[in-house]
């Protein structure tokens, strides 16, 4: 089988991820509850529109995982991620056509603290790996070719 492979902007992808966090939090989207709305952080939207840098570990993050029919979705799912000790906003996960990723706006590097999750909403996090601005994300099947997202960063 023939393998084919995608080639996108890892930093716009990063950056819409990032907007549509902020963006759903400004209206209160991520606490279905009591819609209480985050103020946006002033680095991010630095980051965002004036091309600013954010420090390291704020970003996007690839959980891996398999596909399969029964998880596969299309179109894109949200889930904000809340510390449990205070209920912070951490960020928030996203399901981009079965692929999960994490948007963390916490400054640090988060790899750990998504496996430290555990179970959430039927996603184990614990034996996740978890990579920091992916450069590649492959997708294989036993009745499709292997496909690749490349990322530039």
């Amino acid at each position: 089988m023939e393998a084919s492979e995608i080639k996108l902007d890892g930093w716009l992808l990063e950056k819409w991820a990032l907007k549509t966090f902020t963006n759903l939090g400004y209206i209160g989207a991520l606490d279905p509850h009591n819609h209480a709305q985050l103020e946006p952080r002033k680095d991010i939207v630095e980051y965002l529109f004036r091309g600013a840098s954010v420090a390291d570990g704020i970003g996007l993050y690839l959980v891996s995982g398999s596909i399969s029919n029964t998880n596969f979705t299309t179109g894109v799912s949200w889930n904000v991620i809340n510390n449990r000790v205070d209920g912070e906003v951490l960020g928030m996960s996203v399901l981009l056509s079965g692929i999960r990723f994490i948007v963390n706006v916490v400054p640090m590097r988060a790899e750990k603290k998504i496996a430290s999750m555990g179970l959430v909403n039927g996603v184990d996090y614990t034996n996740s790996r978890n990579y920091y601005r992916p450069y590649n994300i492959t997708l294989g099947s036993d009745t499709a070719a292997r496909k690749t997202i490349t990322l530039k960063w």
